[in-house]
Parts: C-alpha cells; structure tokens; sequence
C-alpha cells in the first residue's frame, strides 16, 4: 500500500488505533524480566494508583475518580499512599531521508524501501525505546524503588512504608566463607516473609558480572561450578545461571542510557538482587490510560502511538507514549547481595 503521492498531500492511511495495534504485535527485543514475565501488565483506568500497607502487606488498588464510590475505609494499623503513574512521552517522525535511495532489508530481488517499511522500521524502533525504559523501571522496582524513565527516585517502598530491607553480605573476598550457608540464610529468609503469598519456583538472583565472577571463582563454589559447566557444555558454552544452595544465580548485564546520555547499570557492581518465582500477586505492572481525549478512562495499554501530518508534504510526526507503574506488593520478599 502506498502511502505517499507523488502528484498531492500525503495520503496517511493509518489511524492512532491501527499504529496502537500495528506496534503491539511487534516483538519486544528487550527485557529479561518482560521474558520472564515477572511483572505481568494490567491496565487501569486511572492515572492513581493507591497503595496501602497493613501487617506487614502491601495492597495496590486503582484510585478512584472523584464522584465515585470510595474504597473500604483503613484501619488502625493501615497506611495508604497514592502513587502517580508515570508518563513517558516520545517524539519521532517518518521524512523522506527514512525513504529516498534506501534499500530495503529483504531477501533478492534488492529493492528500493517503501513508506511501509520504513514505518515498519520506525514502529520497532520506537517500542525498543519504551520496552527499554519499562525493564529499567521493572528492575528498579525489583529493589523496591520506584523511579521515572529519567532515573529520578518517584518512592522507596522501603522508607515510605518502614520495612527494614535485607542485605546480606557473601563476604566473597574470603576464602573460607561459607558460600552455600549464605545462600540458605536467603531462601530461608524469603521463604519465612511469604504470609500467605506462594513461590512455585525458587528463589532467583539477578547478579552483576563482579558478583558473578567472584561466586563462580570462590574457592567453596568453583568446584560445583566447573561440575555444572562440564555437564551443560553440549548445550551452550555461555553459562549465565548457575543454581547454588537452593538460588538460582543468574548473570544480568545489563546498561541502559539515560537522557542525559550518562550510562547505568541495571545491577550495580558487585551487588546481586533477590526475590522468589512463582507468586501470585507480588510483581504487577500497572498500565494507566493514554494522555488522550478519546482514551480518557480508559483501561492503559502498554504503548500508543498517534501520527500528525507535517506540512508541506514533509512527513509524519509520531508521537508514542506509555504510563507504566512497576509495583511489588511485598517489598519484604527481596533481598538485596554484596559480594564483600
């Protein structure tokens, strides 16, 4: 389908709906913790979320609209705090330079690039950006943060709500440390905080490549670990998970770049992040509704994208945006590892 004249005004064929649809189905090339599926999405209609902590549990619950019917009243041992979704905004447009003597990407015959696949192009491109910003935010949570997708502290879950977070130090610059009691005092400690949450998997620790080295090199670990290198080297030679007394250690490196181009790490050096598989209701993303007159209270979507013809037949803008809210529900079931 053409979506340029040559002979009249641009002939855009695409709705804010159809580019919405179009960048849903594409795939999503980043994020270990969306390939987990650890923070599952749910889309509210509200740009609130309250979040209310009581006995040593967190609740999140979309806020309500003024005029409707309130939630259950608090009681005495209960805190509530709402929590503004954040909004992520981004521009970026389709000219004719994305389309003028390029050649497609494509099997033979070589061929010159359409409008199609140049916003092909444009639409991955834009949802690799948000789908970027949503595992820095994901893993920010996973430490009990809640940051913006400009690395701004939004809430620490921790301090707003008085929970002492756990940290345990390997000692791995010891060569006597024992390793695999470290390991127990985590998955014990995990396990003793579920109250009434489940884990069908184990615990699972996201560490850094300082970490990893020095666990995987530790003179108590070393042996398991060239054991289990052995056994799975018919399968792959790059080992990134290594379970250990009842953990599984998994290599996350990890960098994304902020706006004002400084660079960071997902998992600081030398620390590792903690927490169980398999719950039920501690990980949620919360997606609230597009900053759009047409989708005002509306369930949220994960992206959304609206084109606006240039002028003077110069191109498209297309402005995306999400409203993602990573929360966890039970900030008592992560732990927080360093190395020495």
């Amino acid at each position: 389908m053409d979506i340029l004249t040559a002979s009249g005004p641009i002939n855009f064929p695409y709705t804010a709906q159809d580019l919405t649809l179009s960048v849903d189905v594409l795939p999503n090339l980043y994020g270990r913790l969306n390939q987990e599926n650890l923070f599952p999405s749910e889309g509210v209609s509200t740009t609130l979320v309250e979040v209310r902590f009581r006995n040593g549990f967190i609740t999140v619950l979309p806020a309500r609209e003024r005029g409707n019917p309130g939630t259950v009243g608090k009681g005495p041992n209960e805190n509530a705090v709402y929590l503004e979704i954040p909004h992520i905004p981004h521009l970026d447009y389709l000219k004719p330079q994305d389309i003028q003597d390029m050649f497609a990407f494509s099997n033979n015959p070589l061929r010159l690039k359409t409008p199609d696949d140049a916003l092909n192009e444009k639409l991955q491109a834009i949802k690799n950006k948000h789908s970027m910003t949503r595992e820095y935010m994901r893993m920010a949570a996973l430490k009990g943060v809640i940051k913006d997708g400009e690395g701004s502290i939004l809430h620490d879950l921790f301090e707003r709500f008085g929970i002492v977070k756990k940290t345990i130090n390997f000692n791995l610059n010891v060569a006597d440390t024992d390793v695999k009691a470290k390991c127990y005092e985590l998955s014990r400690y995990i396990k003793k905080n579920l109250k009434g949450e489940v884990m069908t998997g184990g615990v699972r620790v996201k560490v850094s490549p300082g970490f990893w080295d020095k666990l995987v090199g530790h003179p108590n670990v070393e042996k398991f670990f060239l054991n289990y290198q052995e056994a799975h080297a018919l399968a792959t030679d790059d080992i990134t998970e290594f379970p250990f007394g009842g953990c599984i250690f998994e290599l996350y490196d990890a960098t994304v770049t902020l706006l004002d181009g400084t660079s960071e790490d997902l998992v600081a050096d030398g620390y590792g992040h903690a927490y169980p598989q398999g719950t039920m209701n501690t990980f949620r993303t919360y997606d609230g509704p597009a900053h759009s007159l047409s989708m005002a209270n509306m369930a949220g979507a994960e992206i959304y994208i609206s084109p606006k013809l240039l002028d003077h037949d110069e191109g498209i803008e297309l402005k995306s945006q999400s409203n993602p809210l990573p929360v966890v529900s039970r900030p008592d079931l992560l732990a927080e590892l360093v190395a020495a």
